[in-house]
């Protein structure tokens, strides 16, 4: 099989296991991180390439900052938390998924035939990355409340990220983040593995899909930068 195509089956394989993993064993911590060590040990060991291993551990430390910063102003909550609010698999979960979107949009590119290798300076790409990741974070706390201006505000800043500020990759990876990460919320939320503090519908808020884009292109923007950069 085309290694390309081997990929995207792969990614779609992981991304629906963690669905039916996070839907059947998230009241359970110890199960459910081990069975995440075990799925991390082969994305790093035998999946990801260099820059993708790096912006695994990007996520695994810049994903949970989200949920220590936001969970006490009540942005959402766990359902099952195990030490400041959120639960021992998270970090896991969040290197898994960005790598897995990260293959399916590299995958999806280059099937497309759409690939763009961005040749830009990572100095000035890790501080855009730390930059608006920050502004999301800024914009979340203080703006949560208000699903309406909260989504205009990163949907402009979506705007400058996508005209400006990324490669078509990212681009790709943007798109495959706002449609596929909140199937997770759909499926999941209703379950009471988590929860929002300021739903608009289906028990997730008007901003999410935009959220997850946003914020994922930023994390391996970041990742990818110290990859280059240590090369």
């Amino acid at each position: 099989m085309d290694k390309h195509k081997k990929d995207l089956l792969i990614g779609f394989l992981i991304y629906v296991s963690n669905i039916l993993l996070m839907y059947y064993l998230w009241q359970n911590n110890i199960a459910l991180t081990v069975i995440f060590i075990v799925i991390s040990a082969f994305v790093l060991l035998k999946w990801a390439d260099k820059e993708e291993k790096i912006v695994y551990f990007a996520s695994f430390v810049l994903g949970p900052i989200l949920d220590l910063i936001l969970i006490p102003r009540g942005v959402w909550a766990w359902g099952n938390p195990s030490l400041f609010g959120i639960p021992l698999w998270l970090p896991l979960f969040y290197g898994i998924l960005t790598v897995t979107a990260i293959k399916i949009g590299k995958s999806a590119a280059k099937l497309l035939k759409n690939i763009q290798r961005s040749m830009y300076n990572p100095k000035k790409e890790m501080f855009i990355g730390f930059l608006v990741f920050v502004i999301d974070i800024l914009f979340f706390y203080f703006f949560w409340e208000s699903n309406i201006v909260l989504t205009a505000l990163l949907l402009a800043m979506s705007a400058v990220v996508l005209i400006w500020l990324s490669s078509k990759e990212e681009k790709i990876l943007y798109f495959i983040c706002f449609v596929l990460a909140p199937v997770f919320d759909l499926i999941l939320v209703p379950g009471g593995a988590w929860t929002y503090g300021n739903p608009f519908i289906f028990g997730i808020p008007l901003w999410l899909p935009v959220g997850y884009g946003l914020s994922t292109v930023m994390i391996v923007k970041i990742g990818n930068s110290i990859a280059r950069l240590i090369k």
